[in-house]
């Protein structure tokens, strides 16, 4: 039974560390992506997914659009 639950723990762990790597992915991934898409200086930044809206306004510095809001304006 101590194995069992021994390698439940390492799993565990391995799961952690998996994610925290991912994580720390994610944010790299997110600053690359709006240092360049800000580069020029934009008005806003538009999407057509919104998972990336989401992740992108987390930080960015201007607005983070959807495009179909665009056609609203």
């Amino acid at each position: 039974m101590a194995l069992a639950k021994r390698m439940a723990e390492e799993r565990y762990e391995h799961r952690e560390a998996r994610e925290h790597r991912i994580e720390g992915l994610k944010k790299l991934a997110r600053e690359r992506k709006l240092a360049a898409l800000s580069a020029e200086r934009p008005e806003l930044i538009a999407t057509a997914n919104i998972g990336c809206q989401m992740h992108l306004a987390t930080r960015a510095e201007v607005p983070i659009k959807h495009w179909i809001e665009l056609l609203d304006r």
